[in-house]
């Protein structure tokens, strides 16, 4: 969809279809569905060709689909996206009542009433007859993050000195494509390198393993001349099958937060040189994350919990119940550990968490805050009162 211009294309092969990611209210699950495109999106693929020579695209449908089943323009985002960002900036700006507000496309009820419970959960907003701003919450609205990640940050900041992990770990979570499939011949190499950054609490602390690497290989490459450096750190990448794009753009993010931190007063302090070892490191890196995603936790399926789930060696969502299963993508894939943390919850063929991390119970319960909600999740937790950890 980009609009740069590609010399060369003379052939475009428009397939009507593509995968479109869209926010359930109700579940709070993020799908990644297949869908038809739009007319103005078939225009648009179709306009590949023609622009710098002569070109043919084939549409893979018929005409009667292009006209009878194609809507002219696609879904905003807006209607099918998480509005708790959106909300908090509203009533940052004086805007108490989103209803009110003249929307291009106003969302579904649903959408506004889920968001405003996620800011509350959150201890972002306070109501009284209506919304207002808590102190934090005034300041997680002046972060350009989601709600959840600004609450993550503020805390990793004032409570558990670990401000710069975060920081890269937001970035990081902002890429899509940290890693890619290399070709079958060099697969096994990559992934046997990469086992260097495997960590036992899972793909948090991974990702933070990749970037210290990644910042200490460029270090250590800066004796040569600009292309050499340039040319030392593609063949590095190559060889973990990483994304040297993204790894770029989680350097620029990075340097974005830090200036936005520095202007709020935020410490910016770290981990490593805060704890003497890697069990106090990873303690205080994912309880800070827990602030945020306390409702993204899960627990292994044990034979007395429910033999389906076991035998589907299925998680169950601890606040909402829910069977899900670890994404492929993640190094916890397949393993047995007692209780995860998560980032996403998406659905492709099936319910699946990313970014996962293992935690131990007492992290959890020590953040609970005295809430309706937290309190419910605190009764849950007193029947998983076994915090140890299980592998597989």
């Amino acid at each position: 969809k980009k609009k740069k211009k590609k010399k060369g294309v003379k052939i475009v092969i428009d397939s009507g279809v593509a995968k479109i990611k869209s926010y359930d209210p109700i579940t709070k699950l993020v799908s990644l569905k297949v869908e038809y495109i739009s007319r103005s999106e078939a225009r648009q693929r179709s306009g590949r060709v023609g622009r710098t020579e002569s070109g043919l695209c084939y549409r893979l449908y018929p005409e009667t689909t292009f006209y009878e089943i194609f809507e002219e323009e696609s879904r905003p985002e807006l209607l099918r996206s998480n509005l708790s960002l959106v909300l908090l900036t509203l009533l940052a700006s004086g805007i108490k009542n989103p209803l009110d507000f003249d929307w291009i496309d106003t969302p579904p009820a649903k959408n506004i009433e889920t968001s405003w419970q996620e800011l509350l959960s959150l201890g972002a907003v306070i109501y009284d007859s209506t919304y207002f701003l808590t102190p934090i919450g005034s300041m997680m609205s002046k972060l350009p993050l989601e709600p959840r990640f600004s609450k993550c940050l503020i805390l990793a900041s004032k409570n558990f000195n670990c401000s710069v992990e975060m920081v890269t770990l937001i970035a990081f979570l902002n890429e899509k494509h940290i890693f890619f499939n290399p070709s079958n011949d060099k697969k096994k190499k990559a992934l046997n390198n990469r086992k260097k950054f495997t960590s036992e609490y899972g793909d948090i602390i991974t990702l933070l393993n990749v970037f210290k690497a990644f910042t200490s290989y460029c270090k250590n490459c800066r004796d040569g001349s600009a292309k050499e450096d340039e040319n030392n750190l593609h063949r590095w990448c190559t060889e973990h099958s990483i994304n040297l794009r993204s790894l770029m753009n989680v350097k620029k993010i990075r340097k974005q937060l830090f200036s936005r931190m520095k202007a709020l007063d935020l410490p910016i302090v770290s981990a490593e040189s805060t704890f003497h070892n890697s069990f106090q490191e990873a303690e205080s890196i994912v309880t800070a994350l827990l602030c945020g995603f306390y409702d993204h936790t899960a627990i292994y399926s044990s034979k007395g919990m429910n033999m389906r789930l076991y035998l589907d060696r299925a998680y169950l969502t601890i606040l909402h119940r829910e069977m899900v299963h670890i994404h492929p993508s993640s190094i916890l894939h397949g393993t047995k550990y007692r209780f995860v943390l998560f980032t996403e919850k998406l659905f492709t063929t099936n319910n699946y968490i990313r970014h996962v991390s293992v935690f131990h119970l007492e992290w959890l319960k020590s953040i609970i805050a005295d809430d309706q909600v937290k309190r419910e999740m605190l009764l849950r937790l007193q029947s998983y009162e076994d915090s140890s950890v299980v592998y597989s």
